[in-house]
């Protein structure tokens, strides 16, 4: 089940990097700012879980039910995007497709944050002689 879970949180990676190899230079140092400052901001709740706590997450049916979900939906705005992507040659363009279109750039993926939290609590529990700061330094970058 572990295999999976890394398999699935490196997949999310790899769709939350294509969506932002989209975006100028300039949107990609912000998303990348604005998720290393998530990883420092939930850096004191993750260390206060333990690897149990964690364990006991991915082992509840009705969690990975829930997450099962958010990995659909998030699937499906990936395939929407990439579709979308090959529909720069449509005929009529209307103001629903432009406002589609623009959600679409802009929405970078949620689920990142949760493989960021994920990362982060493998980081502390591989190394636990090393400080947490530095260890969340390590996971934003």
């Amino acid at each position: 089940m572990e295999y999976a879970i890394h398999l699935l949180a490196l997949f999310i990676a790899l769709n939350f990097l294509l969506k932002v190899g989209f975006y100028p230079r300039w949107g990609m140092w912000t998303v990348a700012a604005g998720y290393a400052f998530f990883a420092w901001l939930v850096t004191p709740w993750m260390t206060e879980q333990s690897k149990t706590v964690v364990a006991a997450f991915f082992a509840s049916r009705p969690q990975m039910l829930n997450l099962s979900v958010c990995v659909t939906l998030e699937a499906a705005v990936m395939i929407t995007f990439c579709f979308d992507c090959f529909a720069e040659m449509r005929t009529r363009n209307t103001a629903f497709k432009q406002a589609v279109t623009l959600f679409l750039k802009l929405y970078p993926g949620i689920l990142i944050g949760g493989v960021i939290c994920y990362v982060l609590a493998l980081l502390l529990f591989t190394f636990p002689g090393i400080d947490f700061g530095s260890l969340s330094w390590i996971a934003a970058g």
